[in-house]
Parts: structure tokens; C-alpha cells; sequence
């Protein structure tokens, strides 16, 4: 049986070969590519809620969606999606999401809050 750990990670591979698949071929057609947030959003759930909930360190692979998402997506997309997830987890911290990029030591450039206006990124 394979660990939680090592599934999680096929289950990001694999997302994060879908959504480069549809960047890639978006930006072959020279297309505006829209998020995947109905992807991105219930794994941001899962592995987030915690950390966005109390103050714990975040799951490894919290840290990872962060990155996946500011690498697949442009950053107004990425900015509504993550607003969107944190907003979908019941009891969640604006605090404790602003401060998750940090705490996942990822680079975004924006912050995760609710008074960021995503479309002027």
C-alpha cells in the first residue's frame, strides 16, 4: 500500500501535468488561459485548512499547491482562486492566510487577503 505522503504527491503530479497541458496548449492559440480553480480549490481544502484555521505548521503539500498555483496560473487568476479556497474553508483566519506564503517560505506577488483587489495585480 502506498504512503499518504507519496499519494499526495502522485495526485499533485498529476494535476500539475494537467495544468500545464492546458497552459501550454492555451498559450499555443494564443488564448487568455482561465484557472483551474475547480482543481486547485478542493486540494487547497485538504491540505490547507489547518494552517489557515490555527497556527501550525503547514502541510508540505499546502506549501506545494501555493507553488503550483503562482507557477500555473497568471497572478490576477492565482489571487482569486487562493481568496476563493481560503473563503470555501469554514472558521478560516484572514491572518493566518496572509501569513501562509510566508510560513510555506513561497514567494507570491500579491498577499492572500480579502482586501487585496486581485484585478489590479
Amino acid at each position: 500500500m502506498t504512503s499518504p505522503v507519496v499519494r499526495n504527491m502522485i495526485f499533485i503530479l498529476i494535476v500539475c501535468t494537467i495544468m500545464k497541458a492546458t497552459v501550454t496548449a492555451a498559450a499555443a492559440a494564443q488564448a487568455t488561459v482561465a484557472p483551474e480553480c475547480r482543481v486547485l480549490t478542493p486540494m487547497f481544502r485538504e491540505f490547507c485548512s489547518p494552517a489557515v484555521k490555527t497556527d501550525v505548521t503547514p502541510d508540505p503539500t499546502c506549501c506545494s499547491i501555493l507553488t503550483m498555483g503562482n507557477t500555473y496560473m497568471a497572478s490576477q487568476a492565482a489571487c482569486q482562486c487562493y481568496r476563493a479556497a481560503v473563503q470555501s474553508i469554514g472558521g478560516y483566519s484572514w491572518n493566518l492566510s496572509s501569513q501562509l506564503p510566508n510560513r510555506c517560505s513561497v514567494h507570491l506577488d500579491y498577499p492572500i487577503s480579502r482586501s487585496v483587489n486581485c484585478s489590479s495585480i
